[in-house]
């Protein structure tokens, strides 16, 4: 029996502002990133998604669009970790500036997009382009322990 985990993210842009709610992490994986975390028991997608940003972020969001999911399958075990993303535009309540998760502040979109590297989250830039490039949906990641290889497949 394959080992899952399943998580999500979601991005929620202000349009009136063009600015996106970020997190800057400490706890597991470190660096900006979209707020997010893993499917509980009994859950939806969608109400897990909503879940975690509350918890991450203080707010509420609504009106979620699925817009793409990452496969990652390790080559070496019967390991796969899913994590769906989502986008909205609807939200309301007061933003935390800081949770266990790390601190959360809005940023400019186009700021964002200019990080470096060493400033996002592990992988992070990769999965930016299935909540902005409205021709892919799916990124799928072998890789394995033993080399550490991991190379993107978008669909």
């Amino acid at each position: 029996m394959p080992q899952v985990e399943i998580t999500n993210m979601c991005m929620i842009l202000d349009p009136a502002t063009q600015r996106v709610v970020v997190q800057n992490r400490q706890k597991y994986w470190t660096g900006l990133a979209f707020p997010g975390g893993h499917l509980e028991k009994g859950e939806s997608l969608v109400d897990s998604a909503i879940r975690e940003v509350r918890e991450e972020t203080g707010l509420i969001i609504s009106a979620l669009q699925h817009c793409g999911i990452i496969h990652w399958a390790r080559t070496d075990a019967d390991e796969h970790y899913f994590v769906h993303l989502y986008r909205t535009e609807t939200f309301h309540g007061q933003l935390l500036t800081e949770t266990d998760e790390g601190t959360v502040q809005w940023m400019p979109l186009k700021e964002l997009l200019t990080q470096s590297s060493t400033r996002l989250a592990p992988h992070f830039r990769e999965y930016l382009r299935l909540f902005l490039d409205d021709t892919v949906f799916e990124a799928y990641i072998p890789w394995s322990k033993v080399d550490n290889t991991q190379e993107f497949f978008y669909y």
